[in-house]
């Protein structure tokens, strides 16, 4: 058999190379066919790969046009006309070039694998059975990665790809830049909607919380409404007041007084409307007589008085005197009371008084008149506790009377019932150079003040008017004026058409005892405690032989405050008083308890005799202290204010003489109710029976006669 091994080594060398060669070429020829197959498949792919690439780049273009708004193109161009891998190739010319090559250079070179003996044949190739001879050892060479340019198409040619690659480039810069202004555009238009959508969202919950305030506001709106209209108001009340104060101020210190003055016209009273006060009258006429005609004074070189004042006790007619001068004199009256110059602001009464001298000047010649001037000028003081301004008053009214003209026919009047207030300064002459005291009526008096007032109402001309003026002893014009009314009013209610003597009466009860009961006390046993008390009264002033009043009423009808009532009467007119007269007057006074003790007992006296203790008291006191009727004392006046300054020994002594007196008052009126124990009983049992006794119906109970009324 033919073996390499029986050849020679220069054969074997040669056949060996040969067989690597044919081996070669064999592998080459294989590797050729699968490279082929595998290159055909590549470029397949690849075609697919570039088709789909180029479909994608077309759909982008599509909406790469159709959102940069290129609407305005031809409708007849293509998609692959668009593109800008086609659309700059001319007609005859869109083959699209494909780039492959081999793995070595060889291959690449000569369109086959280079064979070689030493690099070993691939595993997927040696059961291949076109190979000749299989080798013990395949290794392979070194394959280097080198392509060219392979045409696919009819047309190649580098031109083709240097344009593409432009194209490509200019196109990638061209979107870049198309795409980087979108995206500004974009991001400006995202970043405007983002700044308009959270300006929405802003006003949205701006709109919310004004409308959630809204709602807050109108649920504390009232309330918050309520507390601001009360600060306002209040605000404004302050500050009303304040003007109120300011402006009352202002219009007290600036504004001038008015005062009431009266036109000669308007003054109806005349002297003859005067009554009771002859003396005072009298010397008023002067005044009238000056007023009238001041030359026949002056002529002579006579003055008349620059003031003139009026002291009495109320009720004497001051005023109506001083309105009769100047209705006499015919001359405006201008009034005045001393309270309207009091003001708590400094200056305020001073001023006043000037004024109203401004405003005498004025309407000279002309009276003025200043009621209860003792307010007005009252005596100065230097007290620490009063203001120093509270002189300013009186200082300017001293300096207007002593600044007068002698010719200004003006006439201070002053009236008061406490001349020991007023300043000596005012008493002096120059000032008030006449001093005129008003005391109340006499009897003449009295009569003529009833048959003035009687004469201006319808009354019976039978009334005996002597009668009447004994029996209301210090009773004043003014009183018996109210007395007069009094009785008009009674005879107009029980429909009498004029008035009689017992309305009078029945008015006169009323002043002196008080507004008389419909009824008396329905407790019997009261009513008969009341009659005992009110018959020792009456009893004891029967049998005291030194009293200077007479019994003028017993009752015990409630009147006032006092269960009961006994009345007397001075029996004439009383200037003076002597100590046995005062002490009958204690005598009276004890009746009441009295006649209780001896009818009841000690042990059942009542407290109806408080206010006969007081009086009893105060007449004892006054004759101890103030009349020197105590022989132990002496004749020595002891006032209340001395008292605080006595010894204890001193005021001792004063204590045991006043009870001396009220004891010695008391045993006096025991005797006498002892006495008549019989009559005081009798007596009181008529009370009880007829209620009100008078004096004559009391003498003949005492006479032991039976009362008998028809």
């Amino acid at each position: 058999m033919f073996s390499p091994s029986t050849l020679q080594p220069q054969v074997v060398t040669a056949l060996t190379q040969f067989s690597s060669l044919l081996n070669g070429a064999r592998i080459s020829s294989t590797e050729s066919w699968i490279g082929n197959n595998h290159r055909k498949s590549r470029q397949r792919k690849n075609r697919t790969q570039d088709d789909k690439h180029l479909e994608a780049d077309i759909r982008q273009m599509e909406q790469l046009i159709s959102f940069l708004n290129l609407e305005h193109l031809p409708k007849n161009l293509s998609s692959l006309e668009l593109s800008p891998l086609t659309s700059h190739l001319k007609p005859g010319r869109q083959t699209i070039h494909s780039y492959a090559s081999s793995p070595t250079f060889f291959e690449n070179k000569y369109g086959f694998e280079e064979a070689s003996f030493d690099r070993a044949v691939h595993a997927s190739r040696i059961w291949e059975p076109r190979l000749l001879l299989r080798p013990q050892e395949f290794r392979h060479t070194q394959i280097r990665g080198f392509h060219i340019r392979r045409d696919t198409g009819t047309e190649t040619g580098r031109q083709d790809l240097s344009d593409i690659k432009k194209i490509l480039t200019n196109f990638e810069s061209r979107l870049q830049a198309t795409l980087k202004d979108f995206a500004s555009s974009k991001t400006n238009t995202n970043v405007d909607l983002l700044k308009s959508q959270q300006m929405k969202g802003l006003e949205e919950k701006y709109l919310t919380l004004i409308e959630q305030i809204k709602e807050e506001k109108k649920k504390k709106s009232m309330s918050q409404v309520l507390n601001t209209f009360t600060s306002y108001l209040l605000r404004l009340l302050l500050l009303g007041f304040v003007i109120t104060f300011l402006y009352r101020s202002t219009k007290l210190l600036n504004n001038t007084k008015t005062f009431t003055i009266v036109d000669k016209e308007s003054i109806k009273e005349k002297f003859e409307d005067v009554q009771g006060m002859d003396e005072a009258k009298e010397d008023m006429m002067d005044v009238v007589k000056f007023l009238q005609n001041p030359r026949s004074f002056t002529e002579v070189g006579a003055k008349i008085p620059k003031g003139i004042l009026l002291d009495g006790p109320p009720g004497v007619g001051k005023t109506l005197l001083a309105r009769a001068v100047a209705g006499e004199a015919g001359v405006p009256f201008i009034f005045a009371a001393g309270s309207e110059f009091e003001e708590v602001f400094v200056g305020v009464g001073a001023k006043r008084v000037r004024e109203l001298f401004v405003t005498a000047k004025r309407n000279a010649p002309c009276i003025v008149f200043i009621d209860e001037i003792d307010s007005l000028a009252a005596k100065r003081t230097s007290s620490p506790f009063v203001h120093p301004a509270a002189n300013q008053c009186i200082n300017q009214l001293l300096t207007e009377l002593d600044g007068f003209e002698q010719s200004s026919g003006i006439i201070l009047i002053g009236a008061t019932n406490r001349k020991d207030v007023i300043d000596p300064a005012m008493l002096r002459p120059g000032r008030f150079d006449m001093h005129i005291s008003v005391e109340g009526p006499d009897q003449k008096g009295r009569e003529k003040l009833f048959k003035l007032y009687l004469g201006k109402v319808r009354s019976d001309p039978t009334i005996n008017v002597e009668n009447l003026a004994k029996g209301v002893v210090g009773l004043t014009g003014a009183d018996i004026s109210n007395l007069v009314n009094q009785a008009a009013l009674k005879a107009a209610k029980d429909g009498a058409n004029i008035v009689c003597m017992s309305h009078l009466e029945w008015a006169k009860d009323k002043i002196l005892m008080g507004a008389e009961k419909k009824t008396r006390t329905p407790d019997e046993e009261a009513n008969w405690v009341t009659a005992i008390h009110e018959a020792g009264h009456a009893i004891v002033g029967l049998e005291s032989k030194t009293s200077s009043s007479l019994v003028y009423k017993a009752t015990i009808m409630k009147r006032g405050q006092a269960l009961g009532h006994t009345q007397f009467l001075p029996e004439k007119e009383e200037y003076t008083h002597s100590r046995a007269q005062l002490m009958a007057q204690m005598d009276i006074a004890m009746g009441g308890r009295v006649a209780e003790e001896i009818m009841f007992g000690t042990d059942k006296v009542t407290t109806g005799a408080a206010s006969d203790f007081s009086q009893a008291t105060k007449i004892a006191k006054s004759m101890v202290m103030m009349y020197g009727m105590s022989e132990s004392l002496g004749a020595r006046v002891y006032s209340e204010e001395d008292l605080q300054l006595l010894s204890s020994h001193m005021r001792k002594e004063i204590d045991d003489e006043v009870n001396q007196l009220l004891q010695e008052s008391y045993c006096r009126a025991k005797t006498v109710l002892t006495n008549k124990k019989d009559k005081l009983k009798k007596l009181a049992e008529n009370l009880m029976k007829y209620e009100t006794l008078d004096m004559e119906e009391i003498k003949q109970v005492m006479a032991g006669k039976e009362v008998v009324r028809t």
